[in-house]
């Protein structure tokens, strides 16, 4: 009952009310709905970052390499990868930036010798809020060191094992770019031969 009478109380205050009053206090409720819903909606935003950043799968599949110093116009690496963006917000400014090394035994003074032979970095597309993003991150011979891979050619003891390894650096921009999320896989081993 008390609260019927408030009710009508504020109903009857407000028809009394001057049309410029009415108009600044129905400004305020809906500045104030606004507000609302914008936080709620940071907080829906700022809670779905461990989602995306669990599905970033870099790479998602088998990483092909070719390298060839018979035919470098031949020599590619290729890195598939797999975004799911489960945040309502868009990534924008996603970059992938990939490098390849080997270590190998050097056959003249049995030392392990440590090569960068790849280098790339590259931005993807923009993936849109609940959206996924799949594609192949393409490397070719501009990309490869020549100079390591012909020093290891002449260097490499036939039999002892290489290694090659690769380090990938995946980093984006979230919320309006006013999050900046990084993810880095390292030593990923590639193969042994």
């Amino acid at each position: 009952m008390i609260f019927m009478k408030k009710k009508t109380n504020i109903i009857r205050k407000f028809k009394s009310m001057r049309l410029p009053r009415k108009v600044s206090f129905i400004s305020f409720i809906i500045i104030l709905v606004l507000i609302q819903l914008l936080s709620l909606m940071s907080l829906i935003g700022i809670a779905t970052v461990p989602d995306i950043l669990n599905n970033i799968k870099i790479p998602s599949g088998y990483v092909f390499t070719n390298i060839d110093t018979d035919y470098p116009e031949d020599m590619v690496v290729s890195i598939p990868y797999d975004i799911v963006n489960k945040g309502i917000y868009d990534l924008t400014e996603m970059r992938i930036e990939a490098e390849m090394y080997i270590v190998y035994v050097n056959q003249s003074n049995s030392l392990n010798i440590t090569r960068n032979i790849f280098a790339k970095s590259d931005f993807l597309p923009d993936c849109k809020g609940l959206q996924r993003l799949s594609g192949i991150f393409l490397g070719n011979f501009y990309d490869f060191n020549i100079n390591s891979l012909v020093r290891y050619f002449e260097e490499v003891d036939p039999y002892s094992t290489t290694n090659f390894f690769l380090n990938l650096n995946f980093s984006t921009k979230y919320f309006f770019n006013l999050i900046s999320l990084q993810t880095r896989f390292s030593d990923l081993n590639l193969l042994e031969t």
